[in-house]
């Protein structure tokens, strides 16, 4: 009792501590996105300047807007694989269900042998009976075949 206790145990710290790594990625990822999306809105104003035309201004705005969209695009990357990490614990961590639907699966399969073999039993009883009948009417036959 107390080994499966210690390990419930070590299983609890294991998924807080996979709890508490996903919150900061999840908190770094969104703080990522945030930030290239406000930098995207800020080089995406219009500005009446007359240095407007100087190409240098507008490739570093281009640079900086490709940069922030990477940024972006990282940033929701990490939050899908978190997401598919979050179902894969979910998945092998769930036994209890696994276990019950397990359980179920097994509970069924046995109901539907029980009847089979029923079923399979009467089946056998009644052509025993039937098989019984035509012997008794083909040796009492006067068709019967006789051996030469």
């Amino acid at each position: 009792m107390s080994s499966t206790r210690t390990k419930a145990e070590i299983k609890l710290v294991q998924l807080a501590k996979l709890e508490a790594k996903l919150k900061g990625s999840l908190d770094e990822s969104v703080r990522q996105i945030t930030e290239s999306f406000m930098a995207i809105v800020r080089n995406a104003k219009v500005q009446a300047d007359a240095n407007m035309a100087d190409t240098t201004i507008v490739i570093k705005d281009e640079f900086e807007l490709q940069l922030r969209t990477t940024s972006m695009i990282r940033g929701y990357e990490t939050l899908l694989r978190m997401i598919a990490e979050l179902k894969d614990t979910l998945l092998l961590n769930d036994f209890e269900k696994l276990n019950a639907t397990v359980a179920e699966k097994v509970l069924d399969y046995r109901q539907r042998e029980m009847h089979l073999d029923a079923a399979t039993a009467l089946w056998r009883d009644e052509c025993r009976i039937a098989l019984g009948q035509l012997e008794d009417v083909y040796f009492s036959s006067r068709f019967r075949f006789t051996e030469a």
